[in-house]
């Protein structure tokens, strides 16, 4: 899928992930953990952000970015787990494109994404740091679940949230 979108700032495209996108998208990832005084190991815990096309599409996935004059500014991705449920791994927003709709639309994404391909449930797992997008996933009906340490240096925990596509519109 690729969709372009005028913007005053500029035009940014949406987009399936290839390989050649791994380091820009480790490069925004590590500079949104910096916010937070994190970064990512992918040899470990953030092994699906080594090379996220490869990752995601060898496991029946997708992984998108959005391009902003060519720099990847966001990112989603999407897993199938059993036959119910897909996992949305990696939403990203860039700074400089955040309180714009682009959570709430690579959201959706996912979310439509997992209604096209037959699951009835989106669940993901979330930093218990990054509070604005827990805010953005309860506007949109998801639920939070549990919790879980992930026994990294970090001593990162996570937040579990599900949405059960069938009692959320479309």
């Amino acid at each position: 899928m690729v969709e372009r979108r005028s913007d005053p700032v500029g035009e940014f495209i949406e987009r399936a992930a290839v390989p050649a996108d791994a380091t820009a998208i480790q490069q925004l990832v590590n500079g949104i953990f910096g916010e937070y005084g994190l970064a990512i190991a992918v040899d470990g815990v953030d092994e699906h952000l080594a090379d996220p096309a490869a990752y995601f599409y060898a496991r029946g996935g997708e992984f998108w970015v959005v391009e902003d004059g060519g720099r990847i500014v966001a990112t989603v991705g999407a897993l199938p787990l059993g036959s119910e449920s897909v996992e949305l791994k990696a939403l990203y927003v860039h700074p400089s494109i955040r309180r714009q709709g682009w959570g709430r639309r690579l959201t959706k994404l996912v979310m439509d994404y997992a209604r096209t391909t037959g699951k009835k449930r989106v669940i993901l797992w979330s930093d218990t740091r990054f509070t604005d997008a827990h805010r953005l996933y309860r506007g949109l009906g998801f639920r939070q679940f549990g919790e879980r340490d992930l026994h990294d240096i970090y001593n990162s925990s996570e937040y579990g949230f599900e949405c059960e596509l069938t009692a959320v519109p479309e």
